[in-house]
């Protein structure tokens, strides 16, 4: 049984502009998609660097932020060996947690509803993240719940 890949609107963007791009020429496509993939990863790297994206006609802001928690993730290696429940200190980052954020406040969207979209940083930038966190410190701007 094969699963099937679900589709997201970012992916019908990309279907729907790589298909404007075969009609010209191959070489075009292999530059379009070379320049999603070096303009993602600059704006990545200056959001670690604790720069905010504004996103264009007016959809929001991307940035790095950082949350206290109130309690801590169990450790189920350690709880398993054990035999009681060890939590997660996170000595490097005094216990706080940080994560990539989708900022919608004062927006104006064509959107029906702005909550009903979710921006989920991949696997690879979130590991960048941790471990650059874990390498030095760095002091990002506070996530309220209203943002």
């Amino acid at each position: 049984m094969q699963l099937k890949k679900k589709v997201t609107t970012a992916d019908l963007i990309k279907k729907s502009s790589m298909k404007k791009f075969k009609k010209i020429d191959a070489d075009y496509v292999a530059l379009y998609k070379a320049l999603c993939r070096d303009f993602f990863a600059e704006v990545v790297q200056e959001l670690m660097n604790g720069m905010i994206y504004k996103m264009p006609m007016r959809l929001g802001f991307l940035k790095v932020a950082q949350k206290s928690t109130r309690k801590s993730s169990i450790d189920w290696q350690l709880s398993k060996q054990y035999n009681k429940k060890i939590y997660f200190n996170n000595y490097h980052t005094n216990g706080k947690i940080y994560a990539f954020v989708w900022s919608k406040l004062n927006t104006y969207t064509i959107l029906q509803t702005k909550y009903s979209y979710l921006f989920k940083a991949t696997r690879t930038n979130n590991r960048a993240l941790s471990a650059l966190l874990k390498s030095e410190h760095r002091d990002y701007t506070v996530w309220n719940s209203s943002q």
